[in-house]
């Protein structure tokens, strides 16, 4: 639908701005990340506490705490699955294109976590969105081959069937041990 980024901003400031953005469309749910319960000293409230009374409790979710490894799985099993507006959110899908891992050139290997810079911001909201969207993908049913019989088809057109390996492996004869 849109991206939206920024910083230095408390938890009132992004309610205020949701609200406004949000104006006239339905509203199902807000994600939070895992570390909205915290209090600070300089706030009164914990971000889900100000959400929760922006928002009201069925909107509001927090998004489990997972590994860095786990989010970023997620995020590539739901990028298929995703289409994006080019306009509303091109400034997050440069953060996308950018985000990467550092290439070590003595070890010849990838960093295990991505490299901390400004295409950090977009990279993580996306991976903490997309666990949440991973349970809604459509799985498409998986289907299983006979194997009962494999039949292979020959240059003349007639159909040749063998029983499987496995059906072959059961029916063969056990050899009993004898001391």
């Amino acid at each position: 639908m849109d991206y939206d980024e920024d910083s230095g901003l408390d938890a009132e400031e992004w309610c205020d701005r949701l609200k406004e953005r949000l104006a006239g469309r339905k509203l199902d749910k807000i994600w939070l990340p895992h570390d909205a319960r915290a209090k600070t000293f300089s706030a009164k409230h914990s971000a889900i506490e100000t959400f929760l009374h922006a928002f009201g409790g069925d909107t509001m979710r927090i998004v489990p705490n997972t590994s860095k490894g786990d989010r970023i799985n997620a995020a590539r099993k739901v990028m298929p699955h995703t289409w994006f507006n080019k306009t509303r959110c091109h400034k997050g899908l440069m953060g996308l294109r950018a985000w990467s891992f550092e290439w070590n050139q003595d070890t010849r290997q990838f960093s295990r976590e991505p490299k901390h810079d400004w295409a950090s911001h977009p990279g993580d909201g996306w991976s903490y969105g997309a666990q949440v969207m991973q349970e809604h993908i459509v799985k498409k049913p998986v289907i299983r081959p006979n194997m009962d019989v494999m039949a292979q088809n020959l240059p003349n057109g007639t159909v040749f069937q063998l029983p499987s390996l496995e059906v072959m492996w059961n029916e063969q004869p056990k050899r009993i041990a004898r001391i």
